[in-house]
């Protein structure tokens, strides 16, 4: 495994422990819609930007 794949798997376990935080802070601010944005560093120079909508729940459930 090269460093750069090395690097590119840590970026992403990172992003998917900032993920687990924002849920974790939705849950006990009692939101249940959140946007959030990045960038995670890629292998080879690359990167990958992301924009999304977190919803957590189900519809016409009342928090």
């Amino acid at each position: 495994m090269t460093r750069e794949e090395n690097g590119s798997k840590s970026s992403l376990c990172m992003a998917g422990r900032s993920f687990l935080q924002i849920l974790s802070e939705m849950e006990e601010k009692k939101e249940n819609k959140r946007v959030i944005s990045g960038s995670i560093e890629g292998p080879f120079f690359s990167r990958a930007t992301f924009s999304c909508r977190v919803r957590v729940g189900f519809e016409g459930e009342s928090r």
